[in-house]
C-alpha cells in the first residue's frame, strides 16, 4: 500500500469528526501508522479511537488497521500444511471467571488441530489467556521464533500480544484512560501472527459481526466462526441462543441462530455456569474441566467452542461429531497432553505444570 507522507493521524481526526466521512484505505493506514510509529499523541490517540467509536468504521478503514498492525508486526510462518486456527475473541465474557477460549484451543488441539492462540492478560475475565497459560507453566514470552517452532511442530502455540504486536503499547495509555471498548477490542482478533487460516472468534456485541465477517473475508480467511450469546458472552453457551456468522466451505457468509440441542447438548441456565468471581477459583475450574470434571454446563460450553474449533481445523463437518471428538479430547488426557507440549515447546516450567495441574 502507497502512504501518502502528508496524511496521518491528524487528517483522518478532521475527516471522521469534522468532515464526517469514512476514511480511505490509504489514510487509515497513515493514522494507524502514526500510532505505532510513537508519532502520535497521546490526546491523538484518544481523539482517534473517540472518532472511531462515534463514526463507526467501515471494512475498508478496519481492513487497513489491520494491515497496518500486521506490517509493524512480528509475524510468523509455521511450517505445517495443516489449517491453523485461533480462538481470540474481543472480550466481554458475561461469566468474568473461566477462559473458556483457551480451553476450547487446549481441547481442539488434543483433537489433533493445529493451533495458533493470540492472547493477552485480562482484559474482561478474572483470567485472561496470558495469566492462566502462565500459571501453567507456559512461557507466555517466548519469542516469535520459539512460538513459529512451537506451532510447527507440538502443533500448538500462544502468541502474547505484547510480543508480537510491541508497537501497540504507543496505544496503551489513551485505551486505559478512555475506559471503553474501542476499535482496538476488535482489532487484536483480527491479527493473528500467524496467518491462522480458521478462527473461532467471539464478541462482545453481535452488531460487531457483519463487519469483522468482511474483515476476514478481506483477509483470505477460509473458514471462521463468530460468536456471540443472547446473555452478553462472547462465547457459545448452552444457555439460550448463540448467534453465529459462518463462512462455509464454498466461500460464502451465512448467518444462523445454535442453541445447545444443535450440540446434542442439555440446556443450561446462566446460573449453572458461575463460579466464584476471583482468579483461584477461574484456574480451579479450568483444571478441573482439563481432567473431565468441573461443573456440566461449563464442560459443555467447552464442548461447543472446542466444536466449532474442530470444524474450523477441518477436523469434523458435522458439528455433532465434532463435539464427539472435543470430548474424547477430554477424557482421553489429550488436551492436557497438549498443554504440557505447549509448556515445554515455550520454554517453560514442566515442574510448575505438574505441580498446578495436580499430577504429581
Amino acid at each position: 500500500m502507497t502512504v501518502q507522507e502528508n496524511k496521518g493521524i491528524k487528517e483522518a481526526i478532521h475527516k471522521k469528526i469534522i468532515e464526517r466521512k469514512a476514511l480511505d484505505p490509504e489514510e487509515a493506514y497513515a493514522a494507524m501508522r502514526d500510532i505505532l510509529l510513537g508519532n502520535a499523541s497521546p490526546a491523538q490517540i484518544g481523539a482517534f479511537l473517540v472518532a472511531l467509536k462515534v463514526h463507526e468504521p467501515e471494512t475498508v478503514e478496519v481492513a487497513a488497521l489491520v494491515r497496518c498492525m500486521k506490517d509493524f508486526g512480528n509475524m510468523i510462518h509455521p511450517a505445517t500444511d495443516r489449517a491453523i486456527v485461533d480462538t481470540c475473541g474481543t472480550g466481554g465474557d458475561a461469566l468474568k471467571t473461566i477462559n473458556i477460549s483457551t480451553l476450547s484451543a487446549l481441547v481442539a488441539a488434543g483433537a489433533g488441530v493445529t493451533i495458533a492462540k493470540h492472547g493477552n492478560r485480562s482484559v474482561t475475565s478474572a483470567c485472561g489467556s496470558a495469566d492462566v497459560l502462565e500459571h501453567f507453566g507456559v512461557n507466555i514470552a517466548a519469542a516469535p521464533t520459539t512460538v513459529e517452532r512451537s506451532i510447527s511442530d507440538a502443533g500448538i502455540g500462544f502468541m502474547f500480544a505484547p510480543v508480537f504486536h510491541p508497537a501497540m503499547k504507543h496505544a496503551a495509555g489513551p485505551r486505559k484512560e478512555i475506559g471503553l471498548r474501542t476499535i482496538f477490542n476488535v482489532l487484536g482478533p483480527l491479527t493473528n501472527p500467524a496467518g491462522a487460516s480458521g478462527h473461532v472468534l467471539g464478541v462482545y456485541d453481535e452488531e460487531l459481526a457483519p463487519l469483522m465477517a468482511s474483515v476476514l473475508v478481506d483477509a483470505g480467511v477460509k473458514r471462521f466462526f463468530i460468536v456471540h450469546n443472547e446473555h452478553g458472552a462472547d462465547e457459545l453457551l448452552p444457555a439460550g441462543k448463540n448467534q453465529v456468522f459462518e463462512r462455509l466451505v464454498d466461500g460464502t457468509v451465512a448467518a444462523r441462530s445454535l442453541e445447545a440441542a444443535d450440540f446434542g447438548l442439555p440446556d443450561a441456565s446462566p446460573s449453572d455456569m458461575m463460579v466464584d468471581k476471583d482468579k483461584e477459583s477461574g484456574i480451579r475450574a479450568f483444571s478441573e474441566i482439563l481432567r473431565g470434571s468441573g461443573p456440566r454446563a461449563l464442560v459443555d460450553a467447552v464442548l461447543m467452542n472446542s466444536a466449532l474449533a474442530i470444524m474450523a481445523g477441518e477436523k469434523a463437518t458435522d458439528i455433532k461429531e465434532a463435539v464427539k471428538l472435543a470430548r474424547a479430547s477430554i477424557e482421553s488426557g489429550a488436551a492436557i497432553d497438549k498443554l504440557r507440549d505447549l509448556v515445554v515447546a515455550s520454554g517453560g516450567s514442566v515442574q510448575q505444570f505438574e505441580k498446578n495441574m495436580n499430577l504429581r
